[in-house]
């Protein structure tokens, strides 16, 4: 138990508000760095780009993507709205980003792997930070 003056108590509650938004960010970066990371290792699997159109992959991911991002806005669940905006943009550029159209492991899934696991990188520093 800790006893603490009316002004130390309200400081050290905003540190406390700021830690948890600061590990909060850190878990958006680390999901958004995960999501890339799993949709360019498994973009063949899905059929991401590698199709004529719209896949009905791409069109469970838009459909997802769009529900993730009404619940995060709804709930005020900022992790979740991030995380249906990515999904849902993803879905909508596959062809344009052109993960699953080379055979194997293509370059732009390469890049895409590399890019998500720089993320997850970044999320894993600024959760260590915040500690």
């Amino acid at each position: 138990m800790r006893h603490f003056c009316v002004d130390c108590e309200e400081a050290f509650e905003e540190h406390s508000r700021s830690r948890r938004r600061r590990s909060g960010d850190a878990a958006v970066v680390i999901v958004v760095g995960a999501l890339t990371l799993l949709m360019s290792l498994f973009a063949d699997a899905l059929r991401l780009g590698g199709t004529e159109g719209f896949g009905s992959f791409q069109m469970a991911g838009v459909l997802i993507g769009c529900l993730l991002s009404l619940l995060g806005a709804v709930a005020r669940a900022r992790t979740l709205l991030i995380l249906g905006v990515i999904l849902l943009s993803q879905s909508l550029l596959a062809d344009w980003l052109a993960l699953g159209n080379a055979e194997g492991y293509g370059v732009h899934q390469a890049i895409g792997s590399a890019g998500g696991m720089l993320i997850i990188i970044v999320g894993v520093v600024l959760v260590r930070r915040s500690r």
